[in-house]
């Protein structure tokens, strides 16, 4: 298997890899409400000990990988670990939150967004100039987004839709933080770190806020699944950029809002419509002109 994959060109690598992210994504999604619908916990509770599932995968592949020279590349940048992990427990916090009160199908298309607060924090951060195109298909992807999620009526927007919409603009400043930091550190390090020292957040706030442990130790295997998921998303999703670029592994992720929705209906029997088949087909084309067609 290793030998079938290091005889592929990095080009097809990237694509596999991408692709792979947006599987693992839907896996997580689909996985965390399956979770909400079978056992009787919290949507706190359950996003911290989701958080300590991520970390323990990511704890495993750093001990796996880390040695001496690395643990002082990471000791010089602490403190910018600490915010990029603390950013990122508090992101996924609220997106797992939000699925508590919305179904994983409008957790993908709500997702998509993140594409527009990573190019605001890029303009903010890294001066990245946004053209007149890109500004209009971002609206393109707004309107892409109302149709899947409201459809044709008027703005009725659920609690989890808006908790996830708002873990979205922090998920921006985490991917254009991570994306600085991989060029120092690499895309081996940065995710695994962020992953551990997520769970240490989580590990401390559940000394005050979990309570419900019979049901948390009925839903941990399902826990572990979803946080192994959650792990080898970002794991792939940083090996593409790594071997592609950005842009293209974003428009690859991004898939995902296909993906979830037949899992959605599938294995969780979640209702689909053709206003969200016309919102999300709006939605990836607006991602695609975006990033690849947008710069040009």
């Amino acid at each position: 298997m290793k030998q079938k994959w290091h005889s592929l060109s990095t080009a097809t690598k990237g694509l596999l890899a991408g692709v792979a992210s947006a599987v693992f994504l839907t896996a997580y999604l689909v996985t965390n409400k399956y979770i909400y619908n079978t056992y009787d916990i919290s949507a706190l509770q359950y996003s911290l000990i989701f958080a300590i599932a991520g970390g323990l995968f990511g704890g495993l592949s750093l001990t796996r990988n880390m040695n001496s020279r690395i643990f002082a590349e990471v000791k010089k940048d602490v403190w910018m670990f600490v915010v990029l992990s603390l950013a990122s427990f508090v992101a996924v916090g609220l997106l797992v939150i939000g699925q508590r009160y919305t179904t994983s199908v409008n957790a993908s298309l709500i997702g998509t967004t993140t594409i527009l607060t990573t190019m605001f924090f890029s303009a903010v951060m890294m001066h990245e100039h946004i053209t007149q195109r890109q500004k209009l298909w971002v609206v393109m992807l707004f309107i892409g987004m109302y149709v899947g999620i409201v459809g044709l009526h008027r703005i009725h927007i659920s609690r989890g839709d808006t908790i996830i919409l708002s873990s979205e603009i922090i998920f921006g400043f985490v991917n254009v933080l991570s994306r600085k930091m991989m060029r120092k550190h690499g895309s081996l390090i940065v995710p695994n770190m962020r992953l551990v020292l997520a769970a240490c957040f989580a590990i401390l706030c559940s000394i005050f806020f979990v309570r419900n442990w019979v049901v948390i130790g009925q839903l941990w295997p399902w826990a572990l699944v979803a946080g192994m998921f959650y792990w080898l998303c970002m794991k792939t999703f940083a090996t593409s950029v790594h071997l592609i670029n950005a842009n293209h592994a974003i428009v690859l992720v991004n898939s995902q809002v296909v993906i979830t929705a037949l899992a959605g209906v599938l294995l969780l029997g979640e209702h689909y419509t053709w206003e969200k088949f016309i919102g999300s087909v709006i939605v990836l084309t607006s991602i695609y002109y975006i990033t690849w067609k947008g710069r040009g």
